[in-house]
Protein backbone atom coordinates (compact mmCIF):
# COMPACT_ATOMS: atom_id res chain seq x y z
CA UNK A 1 0.00 0.00 0.00
CA UNK A 2 1.38 3.39 -0.93
CA UNK A 3 1.21 6.16 1.50
CA UNK A 4 -0.61 9.40 0.86
CA UNK A 5 2.77 11.11 1.08
CA UNK A 6 4.28 9.24 -1.83
CA UNK A 7 1.17 9.53 -4.05
CA UNK A 8 0.85 13.32 -3.82
CA UNK A 9 4.04 14.89 -2.50
CA UNK A 10 6.56 13.23 -4.78
CA UNK A 11 4.78 14.24 -7.99
CA UNK A 12 4.44 17.80 -6.65
CA UNK A 13 8.10 17.83 -5.71
CA UNK A 14 9.00 16.92 -9.28
CA UNK A 15 6.60 19.36 -10.97
CA UNK A 16 7.25 22.41 -8.75
CA UNK A 17 10.82 23.05 -10.01
CA UNK A 18 9.60 22.76 -13.60
CA UNK A 19 6.86 25.33 -12.99
CA UNK A 20 9.35 27.69 -11.34
CA UNK A 21 11.80 27.32 -14.21
CA UNK A 22 9.08 28.12 -16.75
CA UNK A 23 7.99 31.16 -14.74
CA UNK A 24 11.56 32.47 -14.57
CA UNK A 25 12.08 31.87 -18.29
CA UNK A 26 8.96 33.88 -19.08
CA UNK A 27 10.49 36.94 -17.44
CA UNK A 28 8.94 39.51 -15.17
CA UNK A 29 5.33 40.44 -15.61
CA UNK A 30 4.97 44.08 -16.60
CA UNK A 31 1.92 46.23 -16.54
CA UNK A 32 0.87 47.26 -20.01
CA UNK A 33 0.67 51.02 -20.41
CA UNK A 34 -1.63 52.59 -22.89
CA UNK A 35 0.47 54.30 -25.53
CA UNK A 36 -0.32 57.92 -26.22
CA UNK A 37 -1.45 58.34 -29.79
CA UNK A 38 0.92 60.19 -32.12
CA UNK A 39 -0.10 63.86 -32.36
CA UNK A 40 -1.71 64.86 -35.63
CA UNK A 41 0.15 67.26 -37.94
CA UNK A 42 -2.19 70.08 -36.86
CA UNK A 43 -1.49 69.34 -33.20
CA UNK A 44 2.26 69.34 -33.87
CA UNK A 45 1.88 72.62 -35.75
CA UNK A 46 0.14 74.22 -32.76
CA UNK A 47 2.50 72.80 -30.14
CA UNK A 48 5.87 72.94 -31.97
CA UNK A 49 5.82 75.03 -35.13
CA UNK A 50 3.60 77.98 -34.19
CA UNK A 51 5.56 78.79 -30.98
CA UNK A 52 8.83 78.47 -32.95
CA UNK A 53 7.56 80.91 -35.60
CA UNK A 54 6.38 83.34 -32.93
CA UNK A 55 9.73 83.24 -31.13
CA UNK A 56 12.12 83.17 -34.07
CA UNK A 57 10.35 84.40 -37.22
CA UNK A 58 7.39 86.76 -37.02
CA UNK A 59 9.44 89.60 -35.52
CA UNK A 60 10.93 90.10 -39.01
CA UNK A 61 8.42 88.15 -41.10
CA UNK A 62 5.18 89.44 -39.60
CA UNK A 63 2.32 91.29 -41.27
CA UNK A 64 3.89 94.76 -41.05
CA UNK A 65 6.89 95.33 -43.35
CA UNK A 66 7.84 91.66 -43.77
CA UNK A 67 11.49 91.26 -44.68
CA UNK A 68 12.07 89.63 -48.04
CA UNK A 69 8.33 90.00 -48.64
CA UNK A 70 7.83 86.82 -46.56
CA UNK A 71 5.06 86.72 -43.98
CA UNK A 72 4.99 83.75 -41.64
CA UNK A 73 2.35 84.99 -39.23
CA UNK A 74 -0.83 83.02 -39.81
CA UNK A 75 0.75 80.81 -42.48
CA UNK A 76 -1.47 77.88 -43.42
CA UNK A 77 -0.68 74.34 -42.33
CA UNK A 78 -3.03 72.94 -45.00
CA UNK A 79 -1.03 70.79 -47.45
CA UNK A 80 -3.63 71.53 -50.15
CA UNK A 81 -2.80 75.26 -50.07
CA UNK A 82 -0.33 75.72 -52.96
CA UNK A 83 0.81 79.17 -51.77
CA UNK A 84 1.55 77.80 -48.30
CA UNK A 85 3.39 74.79 -49.76
CA UNK A 86 5.73 77.12 -51.68
CA UNK A 87 6.32 79.20 -48.55
CA UNK A 88 7.08 76.10 -46.45
CA UNK A 89 9.55 74.85 -49.09
CA UNK A 90 11.39 78.17 -48.91
CA UNK A 91 11.26 78.18 -45.11
CA UNK A 92 12.67 74.65 -44.90
CA UNK A 93 15.54 75.59 -47.18
CA UNK A 94 16.40 78.61 -45.03
CA UNK A 95 16.24 76.55 -41.82
CA UNK A 96 18.39 73.75 -43.21
CA UNK A 97 21.15 76.01 -44.51
CA UNK A 98 21.13 78.03 -41.29
CA UNK A 99 20.17 81.35 -42.88
CA UNK A 100 17.13 81.83 -40.69
CA UNK A 101 17.03 83.09 -38.11
CA UNK A 102 19.87 85.30 -39.27
CA UNK A 103 23.10 85.68 -37.33
CA UNK A 104 22.74 88.16 -34.49
CA UNK A 105 19.16 87.08 -33.74
CA UNK A 106 18.11 84.59 -31.06
CA UNK A 107 18.88 81.12 -32.39
CA UNK A 108 16.85 77.98 -31.77
CA UNK A 109 18.59 74.95 -30.37
CA UNK A 110 19.59 72.31 -32.94
CA UNK A 111 16.81 70.09 -31.55
CA UNK A 112 14.19 72.85 -31.97
CA UNK A 113 15.40 73.55 -35.50
CA UNK A 114 15.24 69.84 -36.36
CA UNK A 115 11.73 69.37 -34.90
CA UNK A 116 10.39 72.22 -37.02
CA UNK A 117 12.30 71.08 -40.10
CA UNK A 118 10.91 67.56 -39.65
CA UNK A 119 7.36 68.90 -39.37
CA UNK A 120 7.90 70.85 -42.62
CA UNK A 121 9.31 67.73 -44.35
CA UNK A 122 6.27 65.73 -43.24
CA UNK A 123 3.98 68.56 -44.37
CA UNK A 124 5.63 68.67 -47.79
CA UNK A 125 5.32 64.89 -48.10
CA UNK A 126 1.59 65.20 -47.33
CA UNK A 127 1.45 67.90 -50.02
CA UNK A 128 2.97 65.50 -52.54
CA UNK A 129 6.41 67.14 -52.67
Amino acid sequence: MTSCYSRFVWPCALVAPLVCALALAAGPVRAVRAEKPEPTPKQKFRSVVAPFLETHCVGCHGPEKPKGNVTLEGVSSDPKNAKAVALWERTLEQLEIGQMPPPGKAQPTPAERERVAQWIRDYLTDAGK
